[in-house]
């Protein structure tokens, strides 16, 4: 039975959590990305790509220019081999802050 896309991101928070805590001094980009993964707003957007069967594939860190202490995440979704899609899987984009920039 496949997992639903709350259970997959819970999932993805929790190994990730578990290597910041594991970490000597954890990067402030690391810690604003599992931050924005929890967030409600990214979850309410990508919980129902994950449910409509797309696997969370990783985080695109970006500039943003002249926009300092933020940061552009876009957290990238692919559909599992030999399942037939016309399009590519979408993604979720966020803007994050990071303390101090």
């Amino acid at each position: 039975m496949a997992s639903s896309g709350k259970q997959a991101i819970d999932q993805e928070i929790k190994c990730l959590r578990a290597i910041l805590r594991t970490a000597e001094k954890p990067d402030s980009i690391d810690v604003a990305t599992v931050e924005a993964l929890a967030s409600p707003d990214v979850r309410r957007l990508l919980e129902p790509i994950l449910n409509d069967g797309a696997a969370l594939k990783g985080v695109v860190l970006e500039p943003t220019g002249t926009m300092a202490g933020i940061v552009h995440l876009s957290f990238e979704t692919e559909w599992p081999p030999g399942m037939s899609r016309a399009t590519y899987a979408p993604s979720v984009q966020a803007l994050v802050e990071i303390s101090p920039p």
